[in-house]
Formats: C-alpha cells, structure tokens, sequence
C-alpha cells in the first residue's frame, strides 16, 4: 500500500497526462507536442486493454492492471501513456524495479513524463531505505521506544499503516508515555478509517500535551467523520483558543454548527475565517450557502460575486444552488 502523496502524485500525473492526450491512446508521437494516428482497428484494441488497465489499478488490482497494459504494449509499442500506466502498476505494487525499467523504456517515448514518473520512484526508494534503516535499529536496540516510533513513521510514509501502528504499539508497551507517538497513531488510525481508536489515541495524545492544536484538530476531524457534531465542536474551539489565527480550524467550525443548524454561529464562524485570510474560498462559499438557508438570497450572491474572482467553480455551485433555490422553488432543474 503506497503512501498517500504518492497516490495522488500518480493520479494528478495520469489524469493531466490522459486528458493533454484528447482522453485518446491512438494519438502518440516521440516529439514532444506531435500526433499521429495510429493504426484505428489496432488502436481501438489497444484502447480496451488500457482501459481495463486503468480500471483494475483505481481498485487496487495491480495484477490485473499489469497484464492489460502490457497487452496495450504489445499492440502498440509506442503507445506512451500504455507505458506510463505500466510503471504506475508496477510502482504501487511495491515492484520499483521493474517500475524503473519501464521509466527508462517511457522516457523514448516522453521524456517529460518519464521524468515525472522517476521522480516519484526516487522518493520511494528513499522510504524504503529509511524503512529499512529503522528496522536494523529496533533490531540492535530493541527497548528502545523512540526507535519503534521512528520506524512507525516510516512505515506510514509507505502508506504501511497497520505495521505502523503495530511499531507505535511496541513504542507505548516500552515507554508508554513517548513523545508523538499516541498523535502519530491516531494520524495511522484515520487513514484507515478506524476513527474510534484514532479518537482514544488523539485523547492519550492531549493527555500528555493539553494545549496540543493539532491533537485537537484531528481528535475535531476524527469526531465530524463519526457525525458527532458537538463534540467536533468542542475539539475545534480548543484549537482556536490556542491557535485564534487558525483558518482550516474556524472554517470547519463554520461548516460543523451549519449542519447542526446553528446558522448564526456558522456565519460567525466563517466571517472569522475571511477576517483573517479574505481569500479563503471555501469560507465564501460555506458562508453563501448559510445565507441561502436563511432566505438571504441577496447576501449569497454577494458571496457569489466574490468567488468568481476567487474559484470560479465554487461561484458556479453557489449560483446554481442560488437559482434552484430562488428561481425554481427548491425544485431540480431536471424534474
């Protein structure tokens, strides 16, 4: 299981990729910025397997998605995006040797993607050595709390979150009071979405550190995932009382008691966020969205003139959350 930015490194590299290409695996050329058609019948074959490539890697079936590119290839050998999915496959497979060579075969095809790509294998050859590093030193020294937490961490930046808590868990049974060790397992309990046990190790977390920010900002996040509003509610204030300049903390406020209805308190809350950094978009638009619930259809679209210079994607939502509401009553365009 790759870590988290390495996954979304990937996507935003293949979705930029895939879409510059017309959404086409017929269109390939070795110069940068050429297009050629491929042969169509052998191209539209080719276009099946890579699809079916890309299918089987977005749940995780790498296996899969392997043999279907490598049939992509076989069809087209210079079919570079083929190729580049290929690598993918390989890489979060945890195969970054073969994942390599198909990078070196990439970058005939398209340099700049290829380069791309080397980039991300770089940083997790250098986990995997970090890793590695942290398990020769609980070996050589292993009552020590500090070295299992240290390889917890390394595990988590592979995205190996049940052997990292596993590691934190060791750290705790040798010093159970070890510095970062209860925030870094809450921080692996989320990402696999066991948000109780994440909340029990936020709380051992602000046990040992009660003024911890961040502590109270994931135990707020950890509570919202669960819908216990009041209790998010409770841990973000504790993040602004030590933190007053704290945006994401207030904006998640905002977004927390307008679920709850308590509609002046969001408001509050979301003003608070553009006090600080006018620019905050989110903020707009949580605060135009509010307005809209109170029958404020002139304030949300003062709101919504603010985020067209801001996102003009959350303007776009706005306004036609404003026209549903407004114009056709609360009823879907579609119905």
């Amino acid at each position: 299981m790759r870590s988290t930015a390495v996954k979304v490194l990937i996507a935003v590299a293949l979705g930029q990729c895939f879409f510059s290409s017309g959404c086409s695996v017929g269109w390939r050329g070795k110069d940068e910025g050429e297009r050629r058609p491929l042969d169509p019948v052998a191209s539209e074959t080719a276009r099946a397997h890579f699809n079916s490539g890309v299918k089987y890697a977005m749940v995780g079936r790498y296996h899969y998605a392997i043999e279907a590119y490598r049939e992509a290839i076989r069809i087209q050998p210079d079919d570079a995006m083929a190729r580049y999915g290929l690598a993918v496959a390989y890489l979060l497979s945890g195969n970054l040797v073969s994942a390599s060579d198909e990078c070196k075969a990439l970058k005939e095809l398209d340099k700049e993607l290829a380069n791309r790509l080397f980039a991300i294998i770089d940083k997790e050859e250098e986990a995997n050595i970090e890793l590695c590093r942290h398990k020769m030193a609980v070996r050589i020294r292993p009552d020590d709390a500090v070295a299992y937490c240290r390889l917890g961490m390394a595990y988590s930046k592979l995205g190996r979150h049940e052997e990292a808590i596993e590691a934190y868990k060791q750290a705790i049974r040798i010093m159970p009071d070890v510095d970062g060790v209860y925030y870094n397992m809450g921080e692996a309990y989320s990402e696999l979405g066991r948000y109780l046990e994440a909340i029990e190790a936020y709380k051992q977390a602000i046990r040992l550190i009660s003024d911890d920010a961040d502590a109270h900002y994931k135990l707020g996040v950890a509570y919202a995932k669960l819908g216990r509003r009041s209790e998010a509610i409770e841990a973000f204030n504790r993040v602004v009382d030590n933190r007053p300049d704290d945006t994401d903390a207030h904006y998640l406020l905002g977004v927390t008691y307008g679920k709850l209805g308590r509609h002046n308190d969001a408001i509050e809350a979301f003003n608070q966020v553009i006090l600080i950094n006018p620019d905050y978009s989110s903020a707009h638009y949580g605060l135009g969205m509010v307005y809209l619930s109170l029958g404020k259809a002139r304030s949300a679209l003062e709101e919504y003139d603010i985020l067209r210079r801001l996102d003009r994607e959350k303007a776009d939502k706005l306004f036609n959350s404003i026209f549903v509401n407004e114009v056709l009553g609360g009823r879907s365009p579609n119905r």
